[in-house]
């Protein structure tokens, strides 16, 4: 936190915070991603696009009650934490 923001996470790092079946999709997407080509077409999954748009709004409706400036990256994981077992 030499710049006094959050440090990157790896993407990877985040997938131990949601459960099995969404972790499974996820891992599934990248691993496609990664081996076809950019003509790919994978239709969507809409109960993962669910999921994410869910996310999205929690997390921006809980952005609006912290505070700024120093950042307590324990708070942080807390929240998300407790957003990802409602």
């Amino acid at each position: 936190m030499e710049k006094g923001t959050v440090p990157p996470v790896l993407f990877s790092e985040l997938l131990v915070l949601v459960d099995d079946l969404t972790r499974a999709k996820i891992e599934n997407l990248v691993n496609l991603k990664a081996s076809k080509g950019e003509s790919y077409y994978h239709p969507n999954d809409w109960e993962l696009f669910g999921f994410l748009e869910e996310t999205i709004r929690d997390n921006e409706e809980r952005s609006k009650h912290l505070k700024s400036g120093n950042i307590n990256k324990n708070k942080m994981e807390k929240v998300f934490r407790q957003i990802l077992s409602d």
